[in-house]
């Protein structure tokens, strides 16, 4: 997939993220200056307070992760060409991530899941005490002060994301998936297509479902 089908699914997630904000209170996540989802969905609902809880009392994010955790775990053993660690996104979580992994380390991204993801990698800044969940609810101006975007992998499911992640600096860490719930196929390659040939789901982005994890880096 290349950049120009990036581009146009970008303007159809942006319209998804305006309908969402129409409805809901307000809230922005982090930015995504890189990733497919360039102006990332607003919230849909506030963000539990623990990474792994679910933020819509419809759905549980564990419950929703099982069959995808089984996929993953029953998945190839070889990592991502590259990677130093393999991380799988699952259907809403990211498994295989160590809760510490040392500086220099490359992150590859397989998606296990039965949707698109992605592994947006941020590092929080020194003096930041906010939680991951905490810094997701914040508007997205104040939110981006508060971050350094390390790198973004997507990939459609069953696949493997091209680009790795690698993580120098030391320091407190997250990754999320800002792509819309419903998701299941990457933008085909139209050339001269509009936004509206490959329309996004409308569903709210998969971290409202607890597809985010923190992490540490160390030296």
């Amino acid at each position: 997939m290349n950049r120009s089908s990036i581009t146009r699914l970008c303007a159809g997630w942006t319209v998804v993220a305006m309908a969402i904000a129409a409805c809901t209170p307000a809230a922005s996540p982090l930015p995504q200056a890189s990733s497919p989802a360039a102006s990332p969905p607003a919230a849909s609902a506030s963000v539990a307070a623990s990474p792994e809880a679910s933020a819509s009392p419809s759905v549980s994010a564990e419950a929703s992760a099982s069959p995808s955790a089984t996929a993953a775990a029953s998945a190839e053993a070889s990592g991502v060409t590259g990677a130093d660690i393999t991380v799988q996104g699952v259907d809403y979580a990211f498994a295989g991530i160590p809760d510490d992994v040392p500086a220099g380390t490359s992150l590859g991204f397989r998606n296990a899941g039965n949707e698109v993801h992605e592994m947006i990698v941020f590092r929080l800044n020194d003096d930041v005490t906010q939680s991951l969940p905490e810094l997701l609810a914040l508007p997205q101006e104040e939110a981006m002060k508060l971050v350094t975007q390390v790198g973004v992998a997507f990939a459609g499911p069953g696949e493997d994301a091209e680009d790795v992640v690698t993580v120098e600096e030391p320091g407190t860490y997250g990754m999320a998936c800002f792509i819309p719930l419903g998701t299941r196929e990457m933008p085909q390659e139209s050339p001269g297509a509009s936004a509206a040939a490959s329309p996004p789901a409308g569903g709210p982005p998969h971290f409202v479902m607890g597809m985010l994890k923190a992490f540490t880096v160390s030296e």
